[in-house]
């Protein structure tokens, strides 16, 4: 066991280099399908009427002589906007990456422990290998809809089908991670299977 725990760190940064390979392609599908011009004005139409909002506010709370504070007051409303909004979600996703990387890492130390050992290893590695098969879809849905609740816990008053259209990606994304890092556990599994007693 304290063999296979070695090279669980050993394989470490070649798991995150998996994992963050499949993240940004991921991630590359995304940005070539939100160069559409309805999503650009969509998103600049938010961003106006945001403004207008604050800006309407600082002159009711404030003197109107003084835009330029106002405005200053403005960008740092939006940011600290922005910033509440990604640290709620990053946070919980965040961890369930986490716990993605540990599976697959999990994986490729059971399949490289098996294949140096001489003889046959013992029905634990066999159990660890079931378990980190399992848990990256199950982490990957239960992302889905922690996403999908957060969605629609912070959504405003509006048409819920524009902001599902729009968060869709962001949502869903946990889930595919969850199935391609299954698929490649799966094949490892399938090695790993003939060398248990």
């Amino acid at each position: 066991m304290k063999k296979c725990f070695k090279t669980f760190f050993i394989l470490l940064p070649l798991s995150v280099f998996i994992f963050y390979g499949l993240y940004t392609s991921l991630l590359s599908l995304k940005e070539k399908k939100v160069v559409n011009n309805k999503e650009i004005v969509v998103n600049i139409e938010d961003d106006v009427m945001l403004y207008n909002k604050l800006l309407t506010e600082c002159f009711e709370k404030y003197n109107y002589d003084v835009l330029i504070d106002c405005e200053e007051k403005i960008k740092e409303a939006q940011k600290s906007k922005i910033e509440q909004k990604e640290n709620k979600n990053n946070y919980l996703i965040n961890v369930i990456y986490f716990l993605m990387i540990m599976a697959l890492n999990t994986q490729l130390a059971i399949f490289v422990y098996v294949y140096r050992e001489k003889e046959k290893v013992s029905e634990i590695y066999f159990h660890l290998s079931d378990w980190a098969i399992n848990s990256p879809p199950m982490l990957g849905v239960l992302g889905t809809i922690i996403s999908f609740a957060l969605l629609v816990g912070t959504m405003k008053e509006g048409n819920i089908q524009d902001v599902f259209t729009k968060s869709f990606f962001d949502a869903a994304i946990t889930t595919i991670i969850g199935g391609l890092i299954y698929v490649f556990n799966m094949l490892l599994k399938v090695k790993i299977y003939t060398r248990i007693k």
